[in-house]
């Protein structure tokens, strides 16, 4: 398992080495050169801590190598980021990190949920069929969480079928990705990693990070401190949707460049 994996991602593989499964942790995307046979690579799709993709190739190789499998929570880049295909915009098709990397399905067991690009309370989980099968017959779904309501799977079948319409958005997105970073550069915050629509920068004290933070929320602006699992330091990040105005991440920018302008004249 990666060091840095989601919450809900240690948690099940904790229950796993209670059952009397082996688990090893390796560092953050950098996964060791030799596992043992059957092994399960357990990561997340994007790390929002570094802002970067997992060595998903690697992992896959290494693997498939032993006859195991990589599972892969997508949920960050589901619907975000995808496969760069003609006529799609720079984010991709929003089928996720896997197909954005460039790689195929085979040897992944890959799970997303729908609630942050869709909008939907559903998650999805797809793999090879005797996976699949176990998961449908022991995953413990109908023990530990409620079905899907009929008004939740209408509305994230009808999200997944807007094709063109999410494309267009997606365009809209990296737009206001792009005008953000450039504020966050414009105010002395360096935003990390390439452009995804949770614009983060890395701040030494939590000090400094609140102080920010209280600036802009005087402005009007809600933003998130975040501590990561995978490098020191403290996180201020602000999430950009498709729908805000232009004006408005305009609005943040100019409250940004107000509330680090120490950093700015450093």
């Amino acid at each position: 398992m990666d060091d840095a994996a989601y919450p809900l991602a240690r948690w099940a593989c904790l229950v796993a080495r209670a059952r009397g499964v082996p688990v090893h942790v390796f560092p953050h995307h950098r996964p060791p050169p030799r596992v043992p046979a059957g092994s399960w690579l357990v990561t997340d799709g994007w790390c929002q801590g570094c802002g970067r993709p997992a060595p998903l190739g690697r992992l896959v190789a290494l693997a498939a190598g032993t006859g195991g499998r990589v599972l892969v929570d997508d949920s960050l880049a589901f619907g975000v980021l995808g496969a760069r295909r003609p006529g799609t915009g720079p984010f991709g098709d929003g089928t996720g990190t896997v197909r954005r990397l460039g790689l195929g399905h085979d040897g992944v067991v890959w799970l997303a949920s729908l609630a942050k690009a869709h909008g939907t309370p559903v998650t999805v989980i797809t793999g090879d069929r005797g996976t699949i099968a176990e998961v449908a017959r022991r995953g413990g779904h109908r023990t530990h969480s409620s079905p899907p309501s009929q008004a939740d799977l209408t509305a994230g079948l009808d999200s997944l079928a807007r094709a063109p319409e999410l494309d267009l958005r997606r365009r809209r997105l990296y737009r206001l990705t792009l005008r953000l970073r450039d504020g966050f550069r414009d105010a002395g915050l360096e935003p990390q990693g390439p452009p995804f629509p949770i614009v983060a920068s890395r701040l030494d004290t939590a000090a400094e990070a609140h102080g920010i933070l209280a600036a802009l929320a005087r402005d009007g602006f809600r933003a998130l401190i975040q501590v990561p699992r995978c490098r020191p330091g403290y996180l201020l990040a602000v999430v950009v949707r498709a729908d805000h105005r232009a004006a408005e991440v305009e609005g943040l920018v100019h409250s940004l460049r107000r509330a680090a302008v120490g950093r700015r004249a450093a």
